[in-house]
């Protein structure tokens, strides 16, 4: 059974950190320890600090990624307490952290998107594009429909969406699609028949 660092296990046993924050923090700190050749990660961190700050510098490029790193190496000196017992160290980290910290300040009061972002943008005429050429009643084309394929193009946090294919009634499912006014190239149904407001909401006399 391989032998976890002392660093890591000391952040995987800090019960007041929630446990998504713990496996964040472990396994950017294992990155480290096994691009340092397994060396112990107290030693590298707090002896070795201006190599850890250029490793993660020149491995990661986004701003966001080199932040995370920092703040998994800073929360082993608050564990352990060692932010006064290796201050010079800390303080570079901390250096960093700062910097890193204004970086993205001013970033999001710009609204500039990152290098990531930018690279993975994707007009809306592509997305269509993309959406049309794929078969009808596939996950894929209804995904892409939720993305502006149906819906106007705004703002839809849909990265942790799950699509269930279930069985149902064929003619509620119809009547369902066209109370949506999804137009019929997109579902292979009927359009809509014209109905009477008036019929639905009632008379306002």
């Amino acid at each position: 059974m391989p032998v976890v660092d002392p660093a890591i296990t000391a952040v995987l046993k800090a019960e007041h950190l929630s446990e998504e924050t713990r496996r964040v923090y472990s396994s950017k700190l294992a990155i480290i320890a096994q691009a340092a050749g397994g060396r112990p990660l107290l030693k590298l961190l707090t002896q070795h600090a201006d190599k850890v700050v250029k490793y993660i510098t020149e491995q990661y490029s986004e701003v966001a990624s080199q932040k995370n790193m920092i703040v998994s190496v800073m929360a082993v000196y608050r564990l352990l307490d060692l932010k006064t017992k290796a201050q010079v160290s800390y303080d570079l980290y901390l250096k960093l952290f700062d910097k890193l910290k204004a970086i993205l300040r001013e970033r999001s009061k710009t609204n500039l998107p990152s290098q990531r972002q930018a690279a993975g943008f994707v007009t809306h005429e592509e997305l269509q594009q993309v959406r049309k050429r794929l078969p009808v009643g596939s996950k894929e084309r209804l995904l892409l429909s939720f993305y502006g394929g149906c819906i106007p193009p705004v703002r839809n946090d849909l990265h942790a969406a799950f699509i269930h294919l279930l069985k149902c009634n064929e003619g509620e499912a119809r009547a369902a699609f066209l109370y949506l006014g999804l137009q019929s190239s997109d579902v292979s149904l009927p359009r809509a028949p014209t109905v009477d407001s008036s019929a639905l909401l009632g008379s306002a006399q």
